[in-house]
């Protein structure tokens, strides 16, 4: 992990997918808040479900549930897993359940469309080290659907309108690629993907 750890440090990922059941649901169930130790010593809780985990799986030394109710609550995030948060984090471990396996992470995805924020752009899983510097056009295509677009080391390199592939804030030295349509919308562009739909850019 190319991120420095200091004492203290306890991580929360507050991100529920709800994905692994498309049939309604009661009591708004949804995914089960778990425990990860990473091999730099970090404790993280966090939601297990989709790609959540993936990209900290060659990471993790200690995987467990957490004993806090899966139902009940639109916002569990808020009415039940603030509590076990803070106790864990404040060193109190009874609530930590059953071991978990690491093999159940699914593997990072190698080249997908991992999250479509709220401006309509696309960030992906691959990293941008993988794209030749010399390339300034590139085709991307995303579940049958091809777009032109322009290669840049930034989003605002390119004028109002285009559509460009170039290095997000996610992944540090190495960073994630994203796809934006500058003033516009990229998931609009490629028919509103929804994270884990293939990627190919050429």
């Amino acid at each position: 992990m190319h991120n420095l750890a200091f004492e203290g440090l306890t991580i929360y990922s507050n991100t529920a997918p709800w994905a692994e059941d498309s049939t309604p649901r009661q009591s708004n169930e949804g995914e089960g808040l778990c425990y990860l130790e990473l091999d730099s010593g970090v404790p993280v809780l966090a939601i297990d479900g989709g790609y959540n985990l993936s990209f900290v799986r060659d990471h993790v030394r200690e995987f467990r549930a957490v004993d806090a109710p899966r139902e009940g609550s639109q916002f569990r995030s808020r009415g039940f897993f603030l509590a076990r948060i803070a106790e864990i984090a404040a060193g109190n471990l009874d609530p930590l359940g059953e071991e978990l396996s690491v093999e159940s992470i699914p593997p990072k995805p190698k080249a997908a469309v991992c999250h479509v924020d709220g401006y309509g752009n696309l960030k992906t899983s691959i990293r941008d080290p993988e794209f030749d510097s010399e390339q300034e056009r590139l085709t991307v295509e995303i579940d049958s659907r091809t777009r032109t677009a322009l290669y840049r080391d930034a989003v605002f390199e390119v004028g109002e309108g285009n559509l460009v592939v170039a290095p997000g804030s996610a992944g540090g030295e190495d960073p994630y690629v994203e796809t934006v349509q500058r003033g516009g919308s990229a998931a609009r562009l490629f028919d509103e993907p929804s994270p884990g739909a293939t990627i190919a850019v050429r």
